[in-house]
């Protein structure tokens, strides 16, 4: 058996799909792209969110925005993985890192090397 999705999780897509690497950097590019989500669309999810009260936070539509929504980025974990995805709009480069762990403490130690 595998430990990675639970018969009571009831949610579909938020854990149990996987992707290699090279499949999520082909997703990342045609973003890029009208072939899977319009312009218009994609650039709307990048968006910060506006609160009732007026207030905006650094989230879109499933991204944390960062750099002036230059960088958007998301994690994913489930039981036994710990993954991370950043894209910089501004120079189209794309930081894809899998980990077959429970512990982000590789991730961080990846994202502070990159950028001392």
């Amino acid at each position: 058996t595998t430990n990675d999705l639970g018969n009571f999780d009831g949610v579909v897509g938020d854990g149990n799909v996987y992707a290699s690497a090279e499949d999520l950097l082909k997703w990342d590019q045609a973003l890029y792209t009208n072939k899977l989500v319009k312009f218009e669309t994609i650039k709307e999810a990048f968006m910060p969110g506006r609160l009732n009260n007026g207030k905006s936070f650094d989230y879109g539509f499933g991204w944390e925005i960062e750099a002036e929504g230059n960088i958007v980025s998301h994690t994913g974990t489930w039981v036994g993985f710990e993954n991370y995805i950043e894209r910089n709009l501004f120079n189209k480069s794309t930081l894809i890192i899998l980990s077959s762990g429970s512990n982000d403490k590789a991730i961080e130690k990846i994202i502070e090397i990159l950028y001392e």
